[in-house]
C-alpha cells in the first residue's frame, strides 16, 4: 500500500487488496458480516485499488469526509454509488450498466455517507489504548496529528 499526502488537503491511497484477508481485517475493525459477505461476492481476486479523499478529525470525530475518487481493479467507480442519498441517480451513472447487481444492491441503501461517518465515529469512541485525535488532517507530504497515540498497537490478520 502507498499513501500520498497532498498540499491541497487531500490524501491518496493505492495498493493491492488481498481478497482472502478481507474477512479478517473487516472483523478486526468491526465491519458487519453482511457488508463483508456483500463485498466478497463482488470483489475480484486481489484487485488493485485507489482512493483519493479529503478527510480530517477534530476532537476525535470526523470533521471532513469528502471522497474524490475510488477505483477497484483500475476501473473508476462512481462515488454516488457509495455515497448517494437515493437510488435513482445511480442508474444514471455511466458505469451502472456494467456494475449490474452490485449497483442495484447498493442503491437500496440510503445515506451511505452518513453511515460511513457514523461507523468511523463509533470506532473512534472505543478505547484504543488512549488514542485521541484533537486534530488530524492531510498536509503537504505529511499527516498532521495533534493528539495522543496508543501505547500499544494491535495488528489484524
Amino acid at each position: 500500500m502507498q499513501i500520498k499526502f497532498n498540499a491541497d488537503g487531500t490524501g491518496e491511497i493505492s495498493g493491492v487488496l488481498v481478497k482472502s484477508k478481507v474477512p479478517g481485517y473487516a472483523a478486526a475493525i468491526g465491519i458487519p458480516s453482511q457488508a463483508v459477505d456483500f463485498v466478497m461476492k463482488y470483489l475480484p481476486s486481489d484487485p488493485v485499488f485507489y482512493v483519493k479523499m479529503n478527510a480530517a478529525l477534530t476532537n476525535n470525530k470526523v470533521s471532513t469526509f469528502e471522497p474524490l475518487a475510488f477505483e477497484i481493479g483500475r476501473v473508476p467507480m462512481p462515488l454516488s454509488m457509495f455515497l448517494s442519498f437515493g437510488g435513482p441517480q445511480l442508474i444514471k451513472e455511466a458505469y451502472a450498466a456494467s456494475l449490474g447487481d452490485m449497483t442495484q444492491e447498493l442503491s437500496k441503501i440510503q445515506d451511505k455517507r452518513s453511515l460511513i461517518i457514523n461507523f468511523i465515529n463509533d470506532r473512534l469512541s472505543l478505547d484504543f489504548g488512549k488514542f485521541y485525535a484533537k486534530k488530524a488532517y492531510f498536509g503537504d507530504n505529511k499527516l498532521v496529528f495533534d493528539g495522543t497515540l496508543s501505547e500499544k498497537i494491535s495488528y489484524s490478520p
